[in-house]
């Protein structure tokens, strides 16, 4: 009822309003301006890194390791647990 009160009337006039955005949404200025406004969506979001990834490695940055060979007088044991 358009005359109704309250919470009816709050209801109906956010049915109304779902109504007419899907309306608009299913046109065709309605589908190109959405997909216009998700493109400037997704831009602006690609513009705020907060994440600025590792800076670039410099030649003194590498760490030399010498590798040692070590050798023992002792066999290998092995254990069973029968």
């Amino acid at each position: 009822n358009s005359y109704c009160s309250g919470k009816c009337s709050a209801q109906s006039r956010q049915e109304k309003q779902r109504e007419a955005c899907d309306r608009y949404q299913s046109s065709s200025k309605g589908r190109h301006l959405h997909a216009l406004r998700q493109r400037q969506y997704r831009q602006r979001k690609k513009e705020k890194v907060t994440h600025q990834g590792s800076p670039g490695l410099v030649s003194y940055d590498l760490l030399i390791v010498e590798l040692k060979r070590v050798t023992t007088n002792q066999k290998p044991s092995f254990s069973t647990n029968n």
